[in-house]
């Protein structure tokens, strides 16, 4: 653009440089014709003809010059429009084709960007697969370890539960033994209190026969009965006493059962709940890897694996009794 507008220029004023001495050349050449005429060929020689003459061939001399000027100035516009509008499509051409393959290399990076993008993602998918699917067997291994070691524990404790229980009902058996053999020695206590009761009562039975012998008839009928009501008495006496004494040795024999078997199992099932939960550690500790595993879920307090409730017996006093 810069080039056709010098070029204009320049021709404009060549233009002009040209009317100029065209104008000079024939502005000499007319002095020059009107001073080689006669003086009786001149006009008046007076000033407003003078004036009115050079005025006239101005406008003459601008007239061809403007003409001259425009024709010239039509063909350079011409020129220069036809060198602009080739220059411009010419330019329009470079440029779309510039765009266009500019265009072109930037869908050919946009697809390799996707396909390198694509290819990145799909291989993150497979090792973050892999991963997962590790982590998720060393998961497994150790849920099943774990509950491995728990169902072992809980078969030790149902041993120990077993063995805990056969030796308390053993210790029971023995101490039912212990309570007959002590319930025989105090009966046997007292019934030989009652046999001397009894050889006392009979002694003191023959001396009332033999007093008795000595009244008479009413006195003896007041005697009868006077008997009759102490035997009775001594009776309900000795039955209650007895009654109340084995009841008070029943109930503390069983008491007594009762609150060491308790004690025996809560301390057995303190000690080996530690167990298991020491043992569970340990494997926890010993199993533990540097990648992160998920965690087992907790077993709910609900559903304890091994009973916290000690076993307590059936009382077996009312059949022993």
């Amino acid at each position: 653009m810069q080039e056709i507008g010098k070029m204009i220029n320049s021709r404009f004023v060549l233009a002009i440089v040209c009317g100029l001495s065209v104008l000079t050349v024939d502005f000499v050449s007319a002095q020059s014709k009107s001073k080689k005429d006669p003086i009786f060929k001149k006009p008046l020689l007076f000033r407003r003809a003078k004036e009115y003459q050079r005025e006239q061939l101005k406008q003459e001399l601008k007239g061809e010059l403007y003409s001259e000027l425009s024709d010239k100035l039509d063909e350079d516009v011409a020129v220069a429009t036809e060198t602009l509008r080739k220059a411009t499509e010419a330019k329009v051409a470079s440029e779309s084709k510039k765009l266009q393959n500019q265009a072109k290399t930037h869908q050919q990076r946009l697809t390799a960007n996707a396909k390198a993008l694509a290819a990145q993602l799909s291989a993150d998918a497979n090792s973050r697969a892999v991963e997962l699917s590790k982590q998720h067997a060393a998961a497994v291994k150790v849920i099943t370890e774990q509950g491995k070691a728990i169902a072992e524990a809980n078969a030790k404790f149902k041993k120990e539960l077993n063995l805990a229980h056969e030796d308390a009902m053993t210790k029971l058996a023995q101490e039912n033994t212990r309570a007959r053999k002590r319930l025989v020695a105090a009966f046997k206590k007292l019934n030989d209190e009652f046999e001397l009761a009894s050889k006392e009562q009979a002694q003191a039975n023959e001396k009332m026969i033999a007093d008795l012998t000595k009244t008479n008839a009413t006195g003896l009928a007041e005697k009868v009965d006077e008997l009759a009501k102490a035997l009775a008495k001594q009776n309900d006496e000795f039955a209650a006493n007895l009654a109340k004494k084995l009841a008070t040795d029943n109930q503390s024999v069983i008491a007594t059962t009762k609150a060491d078997l308790e004690q025996a199992f809560a301390d057995l099932t303190t000690e080996v709940k530690s167990q298991v939960d020491e043992a569970v550690a340990q494997l926890t500790a010993q199993q533990a890897e540097p990648e992160p595993a998920p965690e087992p879920a907790p077993i709910p307090e609900e559903q304890d694996a091994v009973p916290t409730t000690p076993v307590i017996p059936q009382d077996e006093s009312n059949e022993d009794e």
